[in-house]
């Protein structure tokens, strides 16, 4: 008779330890792309998932996010996949599309303008930067000024460094956000032009979905698309380039993205180079395939996601 009470509080717990794994398991599914499993592995994977809501630095945030893993090829069809299910559902196929660093490199256009700060007045105070950055080959061109010269050589301690990567900064500041810049310098990565318009001939709608200033880059956009045979907006209405006008660019990502999330259209998915992009598109459009496309990124602090998948190459031809 003593050990009924016992018996009965051990049968309460078990009850509410119940509850609040089925609970997790749940609350995990509409985050995830990922099946839940039963057991305590999902108690511990939820407790970690709690830990991974924090913003973390990219390279912190490509550790911790868990990616599908799969062949460029084999992306590519999942989206085509997802393109024809819209369509039987009767919804029009929407793919959003980043421009920078995810199908134009932007490393050509930052090294070019590194090579005439080099052989401009604007660096004639620092003979030691510019002999170095004027060598330095554009596809070894890092995300960050400080960075570049000190990639070219530059002693991490030289005396130049400081008032060099301000002056390096302000050349170039006026020239990367540019239309004669990007109509001159963007070349498409190997696929790129391919793969985009794969997916626009099979039926979907073509959203470049870029943080380039609409003011000072949309005509140079447009000739850049052309130049390496890109759909091009105006020519097709499945196409269209929505250009950032103000404030952040994950705010602006998201916001557009949440337009395309109701109605007769669909979302099959978000290619991006930037992790804060990919996690403020995931929190309107969870259940979106998100294609994180490994180049170079800033170093804007972004949560770790789960379920996204990994390019860090396109396709190199149809599957």
């Amino acid at each position: 008779a003593l050990a009924r009470p016992g018996r009965r509080l051990w049968r309460q717990l078990r009850v509410r330890t119940a509850r609040l794994f089925r609970a997790s398991r749940r609350a995990r599914a509409q985050r995830t792309q990922h099946v839940p499993r039963n057991g305590l592995g999902d108690l511990a994977r939820g407790l970690w998932g709690g830990l991974r809501q924090r913003p973390v630095e990219p390279k912190l945030w490509i550790q911790r996010t868990r990616f599908v893993n799969v062949s460029p090829a084999r992306i590519e069809s999942r989206i085509l996949a997802g393109i024809r299910r819209a369509k039987r559902a009767g919804k029009q196929p929407v793919v959003l599309l980043d421009i920078d660093s995810t199908l134009f490199p932007t490393e050509p256009r930052s090294g070019a303008i590194y090579h005439e700060w080099a052989r401009s007045p604007e660096s004639a105070a620092f003979p030691e930067a510019r002999r170095l950055l004027a060598t330095l080959p554009f596809e070894k061109v890092p995300w960050g000024h400080r960075e570049s010269l000190v990639a070219s050589g530059l002693a991490a301690d030289h005396p130049e460094l400081d008032a060099a990567t301000k002056s390096l900064t302000d050349f170039w500041t006026k020239r990367f956000f540019t239309n004669e810049a990007v109509a001159k310098h963007d070349r498409s990565y190997p696929g790129a032009s391919a793969f985009v318009k794969r997916l626009h001939d099979a039926g979907a709608r073509v959203i470049y979905l870029t943080g380039r200033d609409k003011k000072t880059m949309r005509d140079g956009t447009l000739a850049s698309l052309a130049n390496n045979g890109l759909p091009v907006p105006g020519r097709d209405k499945r196409v269209e380039l929505l250009m950032r006008e103000q404030g952040a660019d994950a705010a602006f990502k998201g916001q557009v993205a949440k337009r395309f999330s109701s109605g007769n259209q669909q979302v099959v998915a978000f290619v991006d180079n930037e992790p804060s992009n990919l996690s403020a598109v995931f929190r309107v459009l969870p259940k979106t395939m998100q294609v994180f496309f490994h180049s170079t990124h800033s170093k804007e602090p972004a949560t770790p996601l789960q379920g996204v998948y990994y390019m860090k190459a396109f396709p190199s031809s149809a599957r």
